[in-house]
Formats: C-alpha cells, sequence, structure tokens
C-alpha cells in the first residue's frame, strides 16, 4: 500500500469520496482480490490504531510491536509467549505509515477546527498579459509578500483593462479579506460565485471561511454546502462541515 492508496481508503471510510468516485471504488473492491485483501487490512490496522490513539498510548515503538503482534503473528498465543516476535521490514513499514496516517487524522479529528487553518496560503503567479506585464509582475509580488493594499491597487489598475478576469477579481478578493475589508470582498466573493468561471467555487469557498472568521457560522456553514462534489474545495469543504 503506497501513500495515495491509504489516503484513498481513509477518504472512502470518512465518506469523502464523490459519488462517482465511491462506485468506482467498490467496483475496484469487487473485482480486484489484491486491492480488496489492502483494504481489509488497512480497516483492521486503522480500528486497532484508532484504539491506540485513543487511549493515549505515548510509546510507538511499543504500538507497532502490539500491530506486529495482532495482525502479522500466525503462532498460537502458546508460541507468542515463548519466542521474540520480529517485524519483517515491509511490515514495519507498513504499520509505521498507517499509524502515522491514522495519528494524523485522529489528531486533526480531536482538535478544534479553526478559520486560520484554511486560509489563503499559496503563493500565486499571475498570467501575464503583454500590456499589463509591469502592472501584474508588481500585484504578483506585493500579494506574495502580504503587501494586501498595494496588491489591491495594482489589481484595480490591470483591472481597468480587463474588467471580467476572474483570476485578478478572487486574489483582489482575498486582499481586501486579509485587511478585513469585508464589504468590499463580500462584493467580488459573490460577483465571482454568480458567474461560471474557474473561480466561482474557489470565491465560494473563502467566502465561507472568511463568514466563519466573523462568527457567522450559520451562513458559513449554509455556503460551504453549496460546494458540489466535482469541485476542488469539496473535501476541505466537508471537513470543515463536520468540525462545525
Amino acid at each position: 500500500m503506497d501513500e495515495a492508496t491509504t489516503i484513498l481508503f481513509e477518504d472512502y471510510l470518512e465518506g469523502l469520496l464523490s459519488e462517482a468516485d465511491r462506485l468506482a471504488f467498490e467496483k475496484r473492491l469487487a473485482e480486484d482480490t489484491s486491492f480488496a485483501k489492502d483494504f481489509d487490512t488497512y480497516k483492521e490496522l486503522r480500528t486497532h490504531l484508532a484504539h491506540e490513539f485513543s487511549e493515549e498510548r505515548a510509546d510507538f515503538k511499543n504500538q507497532l510491536e502490539n500491530i506486529g503482534n495482532d495482525y502479522f503473528d500466525k503462532g498460537s498465543s502458546e508460541e507468542k509467549e515463548t519466542k521474540v516476535i520480529k517485524f519483517r521490514p515491509w511490515q514495519y513499514g507498513i504499520a509505521a505509515s498507517i499509524a502515522l496516517l491514522i495519528g494524523f487524522f485522529v489528531i486533526q479529528n480531536m482538535g478544534p477546527a479553526a478559520p486560520g487553518d484554511y486560509s489563503f496560503s499559496e503563493q500565486i503567479t499571475l498570467t501575464e498579459r503583454s500590456a499589463d506585464t509591469e502592472v501584474l509582475k508588481q500585484a504578483e509580488t506585493a500579494f506574495n509578500e502580504g503587501s494586501y493594499e498595494d496588491a489591491i491597487a495594482n489589481f484595480t489598475i490591470a483591472l481597468e483593462n480587463d474588467s471580467e478576469n476572474s483570476e485578478l477579481l478572487f486574489y483582489k478578493a482575498l486582499s481586501h479579506d486579509a485587511l478585513a475589508q469585508y464589504s468590499d470582498s463580500d462584493s467580488l466573493y459573490e460577483r465571482l460565485q454568480t458567474g461560471n468561471s474557474l473561480y466561482k467555487y474557489k470565491a465560494t469557498f473563502y467566502k465561507a471561511v472568511s463568514l466563519w472568521k466573523r462568527n457567522n457560522i450559520e451562513e458559513a456553514k449554509a455556503l460551504f454546502r453549496t460546494i458540489p462534489d466535482t469541485a476542488d474545495e469539496y473535501k476541505d469543504a466537508q471537513h470543515i462541515l463536520k468540525k462545525l
């Protein structure tokens, strides 16, 4: 089981797959015996490790040895008492990987959610156009450095020549949001939400995060629920809804 497979298993068990992906997953389970066997092993280890973490077992090595005794040793209970159980390298790797993965999910689910956990934190690279190359470069640099007032000024200039550019509108909205200029950010988010641009659901998601930040929880939840399972933001929206 590689990392992508274990994450796929976890998303299925958490109900985070889209309907199409869920059906494809279940079809593969029915047709691929190796995949099904890996899934059964993952479920057993997941249950065991979730239990271990819930009891706050701090000794990671002991946890892995317990997994080895429970799942990889095929001997009788009498034999276990008279011999030392040793992991094979591949068994240790699987156990360690899944332990870390389950530990991450348990910690994520136990801890309180915070809007700051979902703030936009990417470095942006704007699509350059020959007429606005310098302005866009300045907007990009200012945004990436957190100089949002300068970013807004440059986005405004660039939008004078391209008023429907959804990329610029979105990053301008984020800039206003970062400065707590919510009237301006909401207006831009809503403008993108009502269109059919590539930023439609990004705008929906980050407006919902912004509402959450302002303690408008019910409004935020209502917006998160409008994000379809085809959108890139769907999984994060579902995680947040569970925590809210």
